[in-house]
């Protein structure tokens, strides 16, 4: 019975008015998941903060761009699919499946290589930047903030 109830009005109201911020009820698709969480993030930072930032690569999340160092970084759909998943998950990795997953609809055909080619063009757009993305051999890839004292470097 517990099962029914979750599902209902009333337990999507109730767990509203106990506190919850937002309420996403089973079976959901990752895309509004990402949505909310970028709407809440949003909201915790104020109006005037809708941006991820890591290390000068910025995305602001009202115009969906990014820029580096202030500059507009000029991205193809998937080459700027891909970044904002991992901006989204600075700091964590994230699988080539993950990124797919995450990038296209569920009937959509993409190959493990292909995310790695558009991970290579990243690279090379973001240059010898402090913000890079890094290879976790059998993880997937992380952006991250270069530490100061280390050289940029190629991964």
């Amino acid at each position: 019975m517990l099962g029914q109830y979750r599902d209902s009005l009333t337990e999507r109201v109730d767990t509203l008015l106990q506190g919850a911020d937002d309420f996403l009820p089973k079976p959901f698709r990752v895309e509004e998941l990402e949505a909310r969480l970028v709407a809440l993030i949003r909201r915790s930072r104020g109006k005037e903060h809708s941006r991820l930032v890591c290390a000068g690569l910025a995305l602001n999340t009202v115009t969906q761009r990014f820029s580096l160092d202030g500059e507009p970084l000029t991205l193809t759909p998937r080459e700027y699919a891909v970044l904002r998943v991992l901006i989204l998950k600075t700091g964590e990795p994230v699988s080539k499946q993950q990124i797919i997953e995450r990038i296209l609809p569920e009937d959509a055909d993409m190959n493990l290589e292909a995310v790695e080619v558009i991970v290579h063009r990243l690279r090379k757009k973001l240059g010898g930047h402090r913000a890079h993305i890094v290879t976790l051999r059998g993880l997937g890839y992380c952006l991250e903030p270069q530490a100061v004292d280390q050289p940029p470097s190629a991964q």
